[in-house]
């Protein structure tokens, strides 16, 4: 195996270790009983809190889930150096 390979597959590894955390904290974020602690009856710049902290949770959500998916489809393409089409390989 080439070292670049195991560096990059090393890599993708990685990648998708952070994107399950990812999920988890997201799931533990927005669980009952954490959610709940922003049920206080205060408002965030004119939002009650518990809104404000859904949609801070959610958006932080997506920009991980954009940061994280942009390696992996890189590493997903197919590598035409090494597989040129019609080779038979």
């Amino acid at each position: 195996m080439e070292p670049n390979r195991a560096i990059s597959r090393t890599s993708h590894g990685k990648i998708r270790d952070r994107s399950a955390a990812l999920v988890i904290a997201g799931a533990t974020l927005l669980l009952p009983p954490v959610a709940g602690i922003a049920l206080a009856d205060t408002t965030l710049a004119g939002f009650p809190f518990a809104l404000a902290y859904i949609f801070t949770v959610w958006i932080a959500l997506i920009a991980g889930a954009a940061i994280l998916s942009r390696p992996l489809a890189k590493a997903d393409e197919p590598d035409a150096t090494r597989n040129p089409a019609g080779s038979g390989d």
